[in-house]
């Protein structure tokens, strides 16, 4: 994630500036950072109305945790660290929200497209395949069947002779097992959000 440059001594004064309160060195600072935040936030999350929402709550944890800044360090480095925790934060809720996560879904721009540029990559693909390897058979087998394959519940319980709430069942177990995995193992914020899509892509 590249940052806009800027004058390295005149940051460092208005980061001292914003320490000790001044909300117009905090002003001129989300003014020149926020155009690139926004956009390297909605290349994760697809969404840019998220984007703007995740980009307000950065700047908001900026100006409460102002006194913590050391403006000998680089704060364009500072809130790059700052929005990849806010963007995994944001998609760890996604995992354990269900209701949230459809929200998400149905706002963001995320299609089959960004899928397969996930699944093209081979550490992704090897992510997900060893996501899917810790599975019980059974689950496996019915989350390889919806999810990978794309057949429905109804499909699979007709093939398998399963009722459609036991393959819910095995889905739903499937689905929390690789969640859990993927929250630990993903390396990055964006393979993270494309992962839980696969994941949960039928929901």
């Amino acid at each position: 994630m590249r940052l806009v440059s800027t004058d390295i001594n005149e940051e460092q004064v208005l980061v001292r500036q914003l320490k000790s309160g001044d909300i117009y060195a905090f002003e001129e600072l989300y003014t020149r950072y926020k155009r690139q935040i926004s956009f390297n936030i909605v290349k994760l999350v697809k969404s840019v109305p998220i984007a703007e929402d995740l980009v307000h709550d950065l700047f908001i944890r900026v100006w409460m945790q102002r006194e913590r800044l050391d403006p000998d360090k680089t704060f364009g480095g500072y809130l790059f660290r700052m929005a990849e925790n806010i963007t995994m934060d944001f998609f760890r809720k996604i995992a354990q929200d269900n209701k949230f996560r459809a929200y998400y879904i149905s706002h963001s721009d995320i299609g089959y497209s960004h899928v397969e540029e996930t699944l093209a990559d081979k550490d992704n693909k090897a992510l997900l395949q060893e996501a899917v390897a810790l599975l019980p058979p059974q689950c496996r087998l019915i989350f390889t069947l919806c999810k990978l394959e794309g057949k429905s519940s109804e499909e699979v319980s007709v093939q398998l002779k399963l009722s459609t709430h036991t393959v819910s069942n095995h889905l739903a177990k499937a689905k929390k097992i690789m969640r859990d995995f993927l929250l630990v193992n993903a390396h990055d914020a964006a393979t993270l959000s494309l992962l839980l899509f696969i994941v949960n892509f039928s929901d």
